[in-house]
């Protein structure tokens, strides 16, 4: 049973005079009625009306739960009626209005609290940040740093800016159940403006719709329609394809070696000028002293590292490991030496980036390398993700590579091993890790140009087994030889045919065919002779 109630306010108005408007509450309705009385009094012809703004509605069946919401519209609140009571004829249990007592930006803050840490490994590192950013960007409560730039934008002081700033993004602050479709299409014209790059709106996109489909499945917050699933998402292509070029390898393991020397002898030199601050002597000296001291130390150190120091191959090993495994540079550094089993020749990653573990199988070459490496922490490259970064950079000018990612070394790997032709597409699924193998069709080629070729290995084979067989000579093939069979016997074999036909029938020269075989059996025998 549903029960609809008008809390919308009373007006009372007179035509042509706005200044005798005024508005009630719903409450107050015997007071909008004397206000029209003492109008009336006056000569005035006052209307009386109430609003449809504010439209309450209960629903209470037997075997469901309650519900009450409140709806803009008497016409949203009757269609929503007739949902309800469709969905409840059907047995199905519905919390539309429970949706409309909850913004997203409340849903958002829950996701981050309780759904977020559940995620993988990703969550900490960079999923989590775009929700918090999210957050403040719906609630206007923006971070020290959000809040500098904002002054320094609109060129007044920090302090002049208010606690709470005004959202970016308004829609964030509807009932979930009344975001629409086109609140996200703005939201996506919006971030287009700004000058996003499609991709970054798509992953900002799939967070939003991870919190949709949370709150629906999960916590039963039941909507009409999903508005994320009648979007129009940006396209774009953003697939690389670059390979390493003919000695490019080469180049960018000669320039990692150097970065590796670079920050052996970097470390030692730091260790040694770390001794000498601490020491008296350098505390009494000016600043321009310390300057000119600090310098001619710095190099005195370097020159010795040189001569002292054993450099680690770490970043070339890490390179190495990339290009024969296919790992992506997380799991490459997250891989600790507790999963490396370098007897058995495999790697073990217990989460990666589709939330499944994988175990790779290790080249010799990558085995050897690895068995070189010191092992002073629990992670086999003690390198972090912003250290990685720099060094890549000198490494690329220092090999004088342009437009090479860490990432085009996965393609690398994977291209290599499909243009071997002896692994298909599920082999490459099990090294790279794609979670659906339609994400390797990239690779399909390299892999059916093997194939093809060695389809004509095989069919080449047979061809010359068969032309071994067959000797042609002049349009004819000629009999196999050592065979036991003469050509004086095909000869006798077509005279004794001829003789069992009809005269009449055919009209052969018997002599002739006799004299051939006499022929031929004299050169058989001059030949064996």
């Amino acid at each position: 049973m549903a029960t609809i109630l008008n809390r919308s306010r009373y007006t009372v108005a007179v035509k042509h005079r706005e200044d005798l408007y005024k508005e009630f509450p719903c409450t107050a309705k015997q007071a909008a009625r004397e206000y029209c009385k003492s109008l009336r009094s006056q000569g005035l012809k006052p209307k009386v009306a109430q609003l449809e703004n504010k439209i309450l509605v209960r629903i209470r069946n037997k075997g469901f739960p309650a519900e009450e919401g409140q709806f803009e519209s008497m016409a949203e609140a009757e269609h929503f009626i007739q949902k309800v009571e469709s969905e409840h004829r059907e047995g199905k249990a519905t919390t539309f209005l429970k949706s409309r007592k909850i913004s997203f930006v409340q849903l958002l803050e829950r996701y981050i609290l309780q759904e977020g840490p559940k995620r993988p490994v990703p969550w900490e590192t960079v999923e989590k940040y775009r929700f918090n950013k999210f957050l403040r960007e719906g609630t206007g409560n923006f971070n020290v740093r959000e809040r500098r730039k904002l002054a320094k934008e609109l060129d007044v002081a920090l302090q002049d800016l208010p606690k709470k700033l005004t959202p970016d993004h308004p829609w964030m602050q509807k009932p979930f159940a009344d975001v629409t479709a086109e609140d996200i299409e703005d939201y996506i014209q919006v971030r287009q403006d700004e000058g996003l790059m499609p991709s970054t709106i798509d992953r900002e996109l799939d967070s939003i719709s991870a919190v949709f489909s949370v709150a629906i499945n999960v916590w039963g917050y039941s909507v009409t329609e999903n508005a994320m699933k009648k979007i129009r998402r940006p396209k774009y292509f953003n697939e690389r394809d670059r390979r390493l070029k003919v000695d490019e390898r080469r180049r960018l393991l000669l320039a990692a070696c150097a970065e590796d020397n670079r920050r052996c002898y970097s470390s030692f030199v730091d260790e040694m000028m770390e001794q000498v601050r601490k020491g008296e002597s350098f505390g009494t000296l000016t600043a321009a002293e310390r300057k000119v001291r600090t310098k001619v130390l710095r190099a005195q150190f370097h020159a010795r590292a040189e001569k002292e120091c054993d450099p680690v191959s770490t970043l070339e090993t890490l390179i190495v490991f990339l290009l024969c495994t296919a790992a992506r540079r997380g799991e490459a550094l997250a891989l600790k030496w507790e999963h490396v089993d370098l007897e058995g020749r495999s790697a073990h990653f217990p989460m990666t980036k589709n939330g499944r573990p994988r175990t790779v199988p290790l080249r010799r070459e990558i085995v050897n390398m690895l068995g070189d490496l010191p092992r002073k922490g629990d992670n086999v490259f003690n390198v972090s993700v912003d250290t990685l970064k720099n060094a890549w950079q000198r490494m690329l000018k220092g090999a004088a590579i342009k437009d090479l990612h860490v990432h085009d070394l996965r393609h690398e790997a994977i291209s290599a091993i499909a243009e071997t032709g002896k692994f298909s597409l599920i082999d490459l699924q099990a090294i790279s890790g794609h979670k659906d193998v339609r994400m390797l069709l990239r690779y399909s080629h390299l892999c059916v140009r093997k194939l093809a070729t060695r389809l004509d290995e095989v069919f080449a084979q047979e061809h010359e087994e068969d032309s071994a067989q067959k000797t042609i000579h002049r349009g004819r093939i000629r009999l196999p030889s050592g065979k036991g069979l003469k050509m004086g016997d095909l000869i006798q074999e077509s005279i004794q045919a001829v003789a069992v036909r009809e005269p009449e029938e055919v009209k052969l020269d018997m002599a002739a065919l006799s004299r051939s075989a006499v022929v031929v059996e004299e050169k058989e025998q001059r030949a064996a002779a």
